[in-house]
């Protein structure tokens, strides 16, 4: 009866472990899933009305609630998470299709937002640029790219006299 407790036993935390491992194979998956959701959603011209976009009948807007499941694929190493300012270039029209249209090209940055439209607290004077992304470990120098190319377009205004160099902070969490 030892024996059969024993091979029971083994048996049983086996089977815990077979169990765990799945649910961990699971979970990025699960979060993974909602970004595509969120993603085709957005990308999808159907769902704009006059350049506004039109929730899909059917689809619960949680669905456009996509931080955490980004935060969570963060702490499972899936993606890195990195916060951009950019002191020297202003929040403009401009700014704003050039960091979209390089992002939108970039695949393995997975997501991206730029400034709010709501603030805490207004300030005054010209709003910088700033940038939330979400990317693949291996997307470093495409990160680096697009800071090039922000900090370039600003270079360009500066020496036909509409702007200053700009430097950014590069927080990554």
């Amino acid at each position: 009866t030892r024996i059969l407790c024993a091979v029971t036993g083994v048996v049983c935390f086996l089977t815990g472990v077979v169990i765990q491992a799945w649910r961990d194979r699971e979970i990025p998956e699960k979060h993974w899933a909602r970004v595509r959701l969120y993603r085709e959603l957005l990308n999808d011209p159907e769902n704009y009305d006059h350049g506004l976009f039109v929730m899909p009948e059917g689809i619960d807007e949680s669905v456009l609630e996509v931080e955490p499941n980004l935060a969570h694929l963060v702490a499972l190493g899936e993606l890195e998470h990195a916060k951009l300012i950019f002191p020297g270039v202003p929040d403009s029209r401009e700014a704003g299709r050039l960091w979209m249209d390089y992002v939108q090209s970039h695949p393995n940055i997975i997501e991206a937002f730029g400034n709010p439209r709501y603030r805490d607290f207004e300030m005054k004077g010209t709003q910088p640029l700033f940038l939330e992304l979400w990317f693949r470990p291996e997307a470093i120098k495409e990160v680096q790219g697009l800071i090039r190319l922000l900090e370039d377009s600003v270079e360009s205004s500066a020496t036909s006299g509409k702007g200053s160099k700009s430097t950014q902070k590069f927080d990554r969490e």
